[in-house]
């Protein structure tokens, strides 16, 4: 018997975590990979063009563009690569399937679109994970249910001998554990060292799936190979709760292993003395006695650990018991931090409902959402901006802000969530890094697009004076650093330059600065949500509060200037030195200098007004509200609110613009 038994179980935890590892932003990949990525269809359509059989192309990895695309949820792209000669059931070097792909980055319509078009939900990989198998360990429960709705097996075993129960609960997902329970699954099944599910939570020490395996009908006496039951793992781990609910259970206090030890051996052999003293009188377990003559430290050591695991109803019984919320460990580290980095999203929100400080800082000046962003928990993330937390403080050790953190991880969703509630894209850190600089250095193009589609400057230094494409050509990330080496001031020298600065089908960019003055446009056209502007049919703002209009029109001076730039329109002559498919005019009246801006393509064509803005406000959804921020104002456009957009009525319907019936 020795110290080393908390090693022991480790290989498994290991083996499926590295399972978890695919599909981020291709190393090396071609242009297609890229573009699959990064959701450009013109130019996916325009490489299959060129070549067919690029859809069938793998990186070095041997991953397809369908997997990347199908990681992202780029479902029109999908679409396009299976209509040409992509496999849906092509497996990369890891033995991952697009499917794999999607249900591991939580894409529930790309997963629909590669089961309607034939995958293989029960397909394994090189470690004999299925696509439920990952999805259950990452917590998309509405991806599970979609998977075992098309007959994904229940009781499927990877390469360990492990079903996806045993993956929930070693990720501590309850909720997707009682989704499998209720579709069938096994509650004791073994895997080949002889554990069940209830083995793996006395190990991890989950107090709140112990118990829910028990009532369910868990052996509490199942001895694996070494004859090791669940008590004996809790025992020797010092779970003292679990412990607690296998006693309860009538778990056998006095049962042996192969080696004659029992859990009242390993306790001591472990110094978990407290759990020893239980084992001594388990008849203690039935009576709340030793819980109720906790201190508030030992109350408060509990919550962080309860919030590691995310076992709400222990946090919500501690809570109501006396345990402090914002309490911080040795480290400055508090339950709410715990349960950003574990992803917990309903920890969060119960700890932030019980009062958690959100912008609190550790020892070393991270935050909660700052952890939250590191991993990539969007629905974390968006718990935590839902309560105020302050999407620009940036951490006071190297000065990232959460934007940079989570744009260097290449956490996309996570990134677009930041930048939808107001985070300040161009921010440097102490080195002078910005997002922008931190995303092409790591090869993430489709947050590069998306950072550059939020107004990031590409000409930006660090204190090195390096720029992003500096950063991506150091890290080999050839198309990227190509193609920030193109500043949107620089002057196009060719008809191809022309057409692919000025042409929405050829430049995401485009389209996605398009957007973002529609919908400012949309939102200023209401006249009783920002209480004196009426947009009037040939696009003028007229003000009923002159202070108003000032005001915003001075906080969007900038910006679309900015944006004008970007596509070589000199405003002070109404002059197009190369605009490809836009068409751009100017006027004055008595408020100022309009702009009128022409899209034109080969399905659709858009007309949009735009005073001399700038500043364009961050808008974000929140709650069934559009919330416009500005420097100097804020206006929040309810839902139901009606307005007129180029002749067209519109109304507002959960925080999105939709054709009025």
């Amino acid at each position: 018997m020795t110290t080393k038994h908390q090693k022991t179980m480790k290989t498994w935890i290991v083996t499926l975590f590295a399972s978890l590892l695919v599909c981020t932003a291709p190393a090396l990949g071609g242009q297609i990979h890229d573009a699959a990525t990064s959701g450009d269809l013109e130019r996916v359509k325009a490489l299959l063009k060129e070549n067919d059989e690029l859809a069938l192309s793998k990186d070095e990895n041997g991953t397809t563009p369908l997997h990347y695309a199908a990681f992202e949820g780029r479902k029109v792209v999908m679409e396009l690569l299976l209509a040409s000669k992509a496999q849906v059931n092509a497996k990369n070097n890891g033995g991952k399937t697009p499917l794999h792909a999607a249900t591991n980055g939580g894409q529930r319509d790309a997963a629909e679109l590669l089961l309607a078009s034939k995958a293989d939900v029960n397909a394994k990989d090189n470690l004999g994970n299925t696509p439920l198998h990952l999805t259950v360990a990452t917590g998309y429960k509405e991806v599970a249910e979609l998977l075992l709705a098309n007959k994904a097996d229940v009781n499927a075993k990877d390469n360990g001998g492990n079903t996806p129960l045993r993956a929930a609960v070693e990720y501590g997902r309850k909720d997707v554990a009682e989704l499998l329970l209720g579709s069938k699954a096994d509650v004791n099944a073994r895997n080949n060292i002889g554990q069940t599910p209830l083995h793996g939570a006395a190990i991890k020490g989950y107090r709140d799936l112990a118990e829910f395996l028990v009532a369910n009908k868990a052996d509490v006496d199942a001895n694996d190979k070494r004859g090791r039951t669940p008590l004996h793992e809790a025992a020797a781990f010092g779970h003292m709760d679990v412990v607690q609910v296998l006693l309860a259970g009538k778990a056998k206090a006095t049962a042996k292993d192969y080696d004659g030890h029992t859990p009242l051996d390993w306790a001591l052999n472990q110094g978990h003395e407290d759990v020893a003293e239980l084992l001594r009188h388990p008849e203690l377990a039935r009576s709340a006695a030793p819980q109720q003559s906790q201190t508030t430290g030992q109350l408060n050591a509990r919550l962080w650990d309860a919030a590691q695991k995310g076992e709400v109803d222990t946090a919500r019984t501690l809570c109501d018991r006396g345990a402090q919320v914002d309490a911080a460990d040795a480290a400055g580290n508090t339950a709410l931090m715990f349960a950003s980095q574990g992803g917990h999203a309903d920890m969060a929100k119960l700890l932030l409902s019980k009062g958690a400080k959100p912008n609190v800082r550790s020892s070393i000046g991270a935050t909660a959402l700052m952890y939250a962003s590191q991993y990539g928990y969007e629905t974390v993330v968006k718990a935590l901006l839902d309560a105020g937390a302050d999407v620009n403080l940036r951490h006071q050790k190297g000065g990232s802000s959460p934007l940079m953190i989570a744009s260097f991880g290449g956490h996309t969703k996570t990134v677009e969530l930041l930048l939808r509630n107001g985070a300040q894209v161009n921010l440097q850190n102490d080195e002078g890094r910005t997002a922008l600089m931190l995303a092409a250095g790591k090869g993430h193009s489709h947050i590069v697009e998306m950072l550059l589609a939020g107004g990031a400057e590409m000409r930006a230094r660090d204190k090195y004076g390096k720029t992003a494409s500096d950063y991506a050509a150091d890290g080999r990330f050839t198309v990227i650093a190509d193609r920030l080496a193109l500043h949107p001031e620089t002057k196009a020298t060719d008809a191809s330059t022309t057409k692919a600065k000025g042409d929405p089908k050829r430049d995401p960019e485009a389209i996605q600065d398009a957007i973002r003055i529609k919908l400012v446009m949309a939102a200023l056209g209401n006249r009783n949500s920002l209480g004196g502007f009426d947009l009037k049919p040939d696009g003028r703002i007229v003000p009923q509060r002159p202070s108003w209009l000032d005001r915003v029109v001075d906080s969007m001076s900038k910006e679309l200037d900015a944006l004008l730039r970007k596509y070589d329109i000199d405003l002070a002559t109404s002059k197009i030195t190369s605009a490809g498919k836009f068409d751009i005019s100017s006027r004055t009246s008595p408020e100022g200098s309009y702009s009128t801006l022409s899209l034109k393509m080969d399905d659709w064509s858009d007309v949009i007004t735009v005073t001399p803005s700038g500043r364009l406000p961050v808008v974000k959804i929140k709650s069934g509200k559009l919330e416009i921020k500005l420097p100097s104002a804020e206006v929040v456009v309810e839902d139901g609110t009606m307005c007129s957009v180029n002749g067209a009525q519109y109304v507002l319907r959960d925080g999105r613009w939709t054709p009025a019936e």
